[in-house]
């Protein structure tokens, strides 16, 4: 890890190059990304969210005899908050919307 990741991760400061230093550095380094000289590249990273829905009784049974047009019921009311992840860390809770004729997620809260 090079003196910048570390200084970017502790808070303390971020540096462009050209040694601009950011005046944010108060900020946790979340809140302020877009100072990391790495930041061009790293906004372009495709991601894939991943929303998870408690179905506790599924079982490797069901799983064999899922068909097109099954529904699998779930637990989670419809007025709870889904924990959304990238990879194995949780990022936000949302919740479904349905927008024009595709399923969305509404930002509820960040984690």
């Amino acid at each position: 890890m090079s003196i910048l990741d570390n200084e970017t991760r502790s808070g303390e400061m971020a540096v462009h190059h050209g040694g601009y230093v950011s005046n944010r550095h108060h900020l946790p380094w979340t809140q302020r990304i877009e100072d990391h000289v790495s930041w061009p590249i790293l906004q372009r990273v495709p991601e894939t969210i991943t929303a998870l829905i408690d179905i506790p009784d599924f079982t490797v049974r069901d799983l064999l005899t899922l068909e097109p047009g099954r529904v699998v019921a779930s637990q989670t009311l419809t007025s709870e908050l889904i924990p959304i992840k990238i990879g194995a860390v949780q990022i936000l809770w949302a919740e479904f919307e349905v927008v024009e004729e595709s399923l969305g997620l509404r930002v509820a809260k960040l984690a």
